[in-house]
C-alpha cells in the first residue's frame, strides 16, 4: 500500500469523531484536510481551535456554528481573542471580502477598538450598521450625524 492510500484509510477511520479529525489534521497532516472539515464542525473545540492553528485566520464556513455555541465562553473567547490580534490591514480585508458575515465580523471588530479608518469603511460599506458600532469616533458622529440620526442616535 502506497503513501496516498494510507493517508486516504487514516481519513477514513477518524472522519466520524471530530477530535480524531482535529487530531488528524493538526498533529499528523499539519495542513488543511477538508475531507474532515464537516466532522471538525460538530465540535465547537475542534471547531476554533483547527481555525486557529490551520487557516491562522477566521474560517467563515465554521463562523455558524462557533457563534451559535457562543455560551461555551472559553472556546468562543478562544476565537474572538484570536481574531483580534489578526492585524488591521486583515481586519479590513474581512469587511471587503463577501465570504465574511459582516454582522459576526462586526462582533469581532467592536471587541478591538477599532480605527477610525475601519468604523468609517463599515459605514460606507453598510450604513445599517452604525448603531452597532462601539465606540464610534466622535470625528465619526459629526461626519454621519444625518445616518445616525436616522437610527434613533442622539450624539
Amino acid at each position: 500500500m502506497d503513501y496516498k492510500q494510507r493517508y486516504l484509510r487514516l481519513i477514513e477511520n477518524v472522519k466520524n469523531s471530530p477530535h480524531d479529525s482535529y487530531d488528524f489534521a493538526v498533529k499528523v497532516a499539519r495542513e488543511r484536510v477538508p475531507e474532515l472539515e464537516e466532522s471538525i464542525k460538530k465540535d465547537l473545540y475542534s471547531c476554533v481551535h483547527y481555525a486557529i492553528e490551520i487557516f491562522h485566520d477566521r474560517w467563515p464556513d465554521a463562523e455558524d456554528f462557533i457563534f451559535q455555541h457562543n455560551y461555551y465562553y472559553d472556546s468562543h473567547s478562544d476565537y474572538l481573542r484570536f481574531c483580534r490580534h489578526v492585524l488591521r490591514e486583515q481586519q479590513i480585508a474581512w469587511i471587503n471580502d463577501p465570504r465574511y458575515n459582516i454582522e459576526y465580523t462586526l462582533l469581532i471588530l467592536n471587541d478591538t477598538h477599532m480605527t477610525l479608518k475601519l468604523q468609517e469603511l463599515i459605514i460606507k460599506k453598510r450604513p445599517d450598521l452604525i448603531s452597532k458600532i462601539k465606540n464610534l469616533g466622535l470625528t465619526l458622529q459629526r461626519k454621519y450625524r444625518h445616518e445616525l440620526a436616522l437610527d434613533g442616535i442622539e450624539i
